[in-house]
């Protein structure tokens, strides 16, 4: 009888052990949606303050603009009351400067709303983890006392 019992807690132990894989495969892939989301929310916020700050300027006003990779340029500013915006297929119009900070300023807040989502889901998902790791110790430990 004790055969069936020891046989019953190592098909557990397996099967909690492939839920804990599967959970920790889950967790990186929030981590890293997490990643790309913060680096969204920093683009985003670098232009609403770039945006910001042209709009303030004169026109004809001199200014080094980044192009990413720390790569930037000097430019002059010809018009700082609008902002030109990729709005799909290579499709590129000239909005108000107002429009397009009410633009960022939505995306800002999706991806806000989000990166919250995933960092509820991943604390979710790491207390599972927890869970049935504290299970399978429990386990193992019953094992050790039935058979060694």
């Amino acid at each position: 009888m004790k055969k069936i019992d020891r046989k019953e807690v190592e098909e557990e132990v397996g099967r909690l052990y492939a839920q804990i894989t599967t959970l920790n495969s889950i967790a990186d892939a929030l981590k890293e949606q997490s990643e790309i989301l913060q680096r969204q929310i920093i683009d985003t916020q670098l232009a609403l303050e770039t945006l910001n700050e042209i709009s303030k300027l004169e026109k004809n006003h001199k200014v080094i603009l980044p192009l990413g990779s720390q790569i930037m340029v000097d430019a002059v500013i010809v018009d700082n009351e609008n902002a030109y915006v990729n709005v799909g297929s290579n499709i590129i119009i000239k909005k108000p400067n107002k429009e397009v900070i009410e633009i960022l300023e939505k995306r800002m807040e999706a991806l806000q709303k989000q990166q919250m989502e995933i960092q509820q889901k991943l604390t979710e998902t790491l207390s599972g983890i927890e869970y049935l790791q504290n299970q399978l110790n429990t386990l193992i430990q019953q094992l050790r006392e039935k058979g060694t």
